[in-house]
This record gives C-alpha cells, structure tokens and sequence, in this order.
C-alpha cells in the first residue's frame, strides 16, 4: 500500500485534542530551532494504554535523530546531548532524579508515562492524549509508513507553523 500522505494530521487529530497538539507541535518547531529556553524542560506525553504516546516518540526520535537524541537522562548526560526521549517511564520519578543535576539542566526531556505526574512545576508540561485509535489496518498500512516516509516534511512543517503562530501574536524569534 502507498503511505497516506496526510499522516501526521491524520494521527495526531485522532490522538490529541487541538490545543495539545499545537503546543506539542510548536515544541518541536522551538527544539528544531534550538531554542530550548522557550519551553518547559519536561514533556510528558501522559496517557493510556494504546493512546498514541510511542508512535508520537517514536516519530519525534526520527525527527531529532540527527541532534543526537539519546533514550536515557544517564545516556543523554554522558553525551551531552539536547534531548532525551524517553518511553514507558515513570515521569515523576525521572523529574525527581535529574530537576536538581547541573549536567542535565540544558536537556529537554520527553518522557512518555500512564502515570500522571504533579504539575506544579512550571519546567513540567503535561500534554494528554485523547485515548482516540485509528483501526488498525489504516494505522499499520496506510500511517505508520506515512509517519516514516513524512519525519523531514514534518519538520519543516512545525518550524513554519511556529513562525505563523509569532507572527500572529507579533512576536520575533
């Protein structure tokens, strides 16, 4: 089958709802600019079984693959790396090990969790999942290779929509 060309949008309107999805996507956009300041150290992906959170990792380790991502804080630490993607992990419990170490203050962590952490810290934001599925023969045959095929398309994609979205509020980056 031909990968669907609209899966990002497909997937991601299905998983988030609007406001999450244009945080996460302006996330990316920052991250890709290397503009880390301008959000919060954690993203925590937090939801159910089967919601979405691992294909949104796995799609987001291609498209910072090339900035050295790592998919630990001690492996992150050890090779300075900006970013650290991390799956089915206890976000609570990584914030808490590594908020406080000087070496990681200058990675941005995604964490994806079933586990909802506090939030009253302003470095966390928790970005929910819907629990929406798309059936899965058209995720398996027609998204994910869509998801694959669209890593670089996509960030392009978030980079201009986080340029549309200054513009809008009149800002510069």
């Amino acid at each position: 089958m031909i990968p669907c060309p609209n899966a990002y949008d497909i997937f991601l309107k299905t998983v988030m709802d609007p406001v999450d999805r244009n945080i996460l996507e302006s996330y990316i956009g920052w991250l890709l600019l290397g503009q880390r300041e301008n959000i919060p150290q954690y993203i925590v992906l937090y939801g159910n079984a089967g919601s979405g959170k691992t294909t949104i990792l796995n799609a987001l380790y291609r498209i910072f693959s090339e900035d050295g991502v790592f998919l630990s804080a001690k492996m992150a630490k050890f090779a300075n790396s900006p970013i650290a993607i991390i799956q089915d992990a206890n976000a609570d419990e990584i914030i808490r090990e590594t908020i406080m170490d000087e070496d990681l203050q200058d990675v941005t962590f995604i964490i994806e969790t079933n586990k909802l952490p506090p939030q009253e810290d302003p470095q966390v934001r928790v970005l929910c999942m819907t629990g929406n599925r798309i059936a899965k023969p058209i995720f398996y045959d027609l998204i994910i290779p869509g998801l694959l095929e669209m890593s670089i398309p996509y960030k392009h994609y978030c980079i201009d929509k986080l340029y549309k979205h200054l513009e809008v509020k009149g800002e510069k980056t």
